[in-house]
Parts: C-alpha cells; structure tokens; sequence
C-alpha cells in the first residue's frame, strides 16, 4: 500500500510539473507559432495543455481514494449506532427460526440478512426471484411509514430535522451508478454543523447511507473526479470517458516515448563522453611514461 502511495504521489507530482513547463512554454511567437516544440514534441506539447488537467484530476483522486494521510477523515461519530440500537443473540435466533419455519418448501429464501432499526430487530429476506420482504418475530411486516422513521429521527438523532421526503430518484449523495441502490428512500437532513443526511430504506428498515461533511466531500474528491459519476447518463458517459481516456493515453504514451529517447541520446552522450575521457587518460599515461 505504501509503495502504491508513494508511486500515486509522483504521479501526481510529475503532472503538476509537466503542467508548469507546458503552461509557462506556450504563447504566441513572432513567427506566429504558439508552441516552442515541433514533432512529436510539439503535439506532446498541445495536447498535454488540453487533456493534462483531466490527467491532473484522475491522478490526484486516484491518490485521494487511498485517503492519504487521513486528508479525508471525518469525525466520528454515533449516529448510526444511535439509529439502530442493538439486539440480543436470543432475539436473533427467534427471529432465525419464524422465518426458517415460514419458508418451507415452495417459500424458499435465497438470502437473510439482519436489521435493526430504532432498537427493533428484524430480518430482511431474498428470495431466488429477487423479491425481498421485512419480517419479525410476528411474521411478515410491511414498509415502515414516514411517521414511524421520523420518529426514530427525532428520538435519536442529536440534531433536529431541517428536511424529510421519500427520495424516488437521485440526488448528489444517493445514486445507484455502476452499482444498484434501493428506491425509494427515506431521506432526512439534519440541522446540524455538517447537514448531515441519512437515507433509510424503508423496505429493510436499514441506514443505507449517511453523508456527512466529510463523506459529502470524498463524494467529488474521489468519485466525482475518478470515476465521473457526475454524469451517469448512458452512453454519454461512455462516449466522454473513451474521450478523455483516448487524450490521457495520448499524453502518457507520448511522454513515455519522448523519455525513452531522451534516455537513449543521454546514455550515447555518455558512453562517447567515456570513451573520449578514456583515451584522453591513455594518451597522458603513455606521455607520461616516454
């Protein structure tokens, strides 16, 4: 992990400083040229000034997703513990057994999982057809009402509610992208310093998200610019990212080929410049012995 760290942080490094160079190089010349370089140089040059910032913003979130040196740490907190609340083992396995006994054959569960919520427990069930149902040790039970979420809320949250809707498409916060999220939502924003917002569902009775001051921010650091999910319309996002994946590569490859050239003329330069040393200190070592 560390040597991931250290390779992302050069990265983002030599990208900020092939910026400056390319940056402080261009400008319009007497001969009317806006660029110093020609050939590969050149178009190096030119498209490293329009796709370079894109590789900025890849790179640097790239490092941002390993939260180095806890640059995006929030403050911990409770609230999720204070939301839920806690279950015995004796609980769970009545629960176990009410939905173990209600599935017999034909009722089949593919999947239980646990939830509590405002100190209830319940089990949440999936079935093989992917339908999913809430239950007690009553049996099944319906979707939690608006009141009764608002009312756990309220008891337990140490913030008053500023805002509460039943969210049935995205916001900046909750959006199902390349992987699935549950509608609709409870979503409650609280009147706290960091306006933090929980989204519960109500078919499992489960917190499937808080976003916090810092969660909010990771948000744009880390997906907002590494996997733009600001845009999540497809296959727009598909055309954008081949676009700007397509100039990335073009920077990197031409850089990389430039690199190796230059390596290569340095080395020539240097082995010449040994060999012309050499026979200098032979010529003056046989001066010497005459």
């Amino acid at each position: 992990m560390e040597e991931i760290l250290r390779g992302t942080s050069a990265g983002v490094f030599l990208t900020v400083t092939g910026l400056y160079v390319g940056i402080s190089r261009f400008g319009r010349r007497k001969n009317g040229r806006w660029s110093p370089f020609r050939g590969l140089w050149y178009w190096h040059h030119i498209i490293g000034l329009v796709f370079g910032l894109f590789t900025l913003t890849w790179v640097l979130s790239g490092l941002l997703t390993m939260n180095p040196w806890g640059l995006l740490d929030g403050t911990p907190n409770n609230l999720r513990r204070s939301l839920t609340g806690t279950h015995t083992w004796a609980e769970a396995k009545g629960l176990i057994a009410r939905v173990g006994h209600a599935s017999a054959p034909g009722r089949g569960v593919a999947q239980l999982r646990s939830s509590t919520f405002g100190g209830e427990l319940s089990g949440v069930t999936v079935g093989p057809q992917g339908v999913v149902q809430r239950w007690t040790v009553a049996g099944p039970v319906q979707p939690l009402e608006a009141a009764a979420v608002r009312a756990v809320i309220e008891n337990k949250a140490s913030a008053p509610i500023a805002q509460f809707d039943l969210l049935t498409k995205a916001d900046a916060y909750y959006y199902g992208f390349k992987t699935p999220v549950a509608w609709p939502v409870y979503r409650a924003i609280l009147q706290d310093d960091q306006a933090t917002r929980l989204y519960i569902d109500p078919k499992t009775a489960e917190v499937v998200r808080i976003a916090d001051a810092s969660s909010r921010a990771s948000r744009w650091w880390r997906n907002g610019l590494h996997s733009l999910d600001v845009v999540r319309a497809r296959p727009l996002w598909d055309g954008l990212a081949i676009l700007l994946l397509a100039g990335v590569t073009l920077v990197c490859g031409t850089g990389a080929w430039m690199s190796i050239r230059r390596t290569k003329r340095d080395l020539t330069a240097l082995r010449w410049g040994l060999a012309d040393l050499s026979s200098r200190l032979v010529g003056r070592v046989r001066r010497e012995r005459r």
